[in-house]
């Protein structure tokens, strides 16, 4: 019984060389290297502010300030700096509204570094019956603090502890070490994984001291409220109603 004839599931190279040839033009010629913009967001000129109400049982505060980007000579106390104010129990941020004022359930800092210039984030969630307004002015006495006295010795000692511990278990399986020199290579090159450690350790507390009195300041700021809206007091109040009917 003799098989049906098969049929081709490709075309030669040469022939759908050809076909595209035809379709796209054989006499089109590449047309000039586009020129790489480099695109500059201009400096802020004063505090920005926005609110958002919605559905949230307690107020959430976030500022936003504008900071350099990866390798820039600040941006290695900026990396102290953030640390110093929410990593751990022993930072500045969680022994002020965590512990001592109890204000918060959490406060986070955080800088990206970035190929291009980027944002120093401070978020924190409100506790209970305190308010955005007096969250916020505990953060700014706080960098104030830190503006005025710098860092302590235990918090450099402790930041740089950190960076370098996370720096080593980064690297710690190959495939770690692929992500990391992958990333460091597009967003600056090899040559910053080099020098990362010996700048982080020359960090000063005069450094950050420097760097969040000229980053961290009103007129380089946008700052956002998430505040309950109507429907969620409306709610609450409808719950607490139907558990003292029951």
């Amino acid at each position: 019984m003799s098989r049906p004839p098969r049929i081709a599931t490709s075309l030669p190279q040469l022939v759908v060389f050809r076909l595209l040839q035809g379709l796209f033009g054989g006499g089109l010629q590449p047309s000039q290297q586009s020129v790489m913009l480099d695109t500059f967001e201009p400096s802020q000129r004063g505090e920005k502010r926005l609110e958002v109400q919605w559905r949230s049982k307690v107020p959430r505060i976030g500022l936003a300030y504008h900071a350099p980007e990866i390798a820039h000579p600040d941006s290695y106390a900026l990396q102290v700096l953030n640390l110093v104010l929410t990593e751990g129990k022993t930072s500045r941020l969680y022994q002020r509204l965590v512990e001592r004022e109890q204000s918060v359930t959490f406060a986070t800092a955080e800088y990206a570094e970035a190929k291009d210039p980027t944002l120093f984030h401070i978020r924190a969630e409100a506790r209970g019956d305190h308010t955005a307004d007096e969250i916020e002015s505990s953060v700014y006495e706080e960098l104030q603090r830190i503006v005025t006295d710098g860092a302590t010795a235990q918090e450099l000692d402790r930041a740089k502890h950190l960076v370098q511990a996370h720096f080593i278990l980064s690297r710690e399986r190959a495939v770690d070490q692929a992500m990391l020199l992958g990333q460091v290579e597009t967003l600056y090159g090899l040559s910053y994984i080099e020098t990362y450690l010996a700048k982080i350790n020359g960090v000063t507390s005069e450094d950050v001291s420097s760097v969040c009195s000229r980053y961290l300041t009103a007129a380089n700021r946008t700052v956002g409220y998430l505040i309950p809206d109507a429907s969620t007091a409306a709610s609450d109040d409808a719950e607490e109603g139907e558990y003292e009917d029951a």
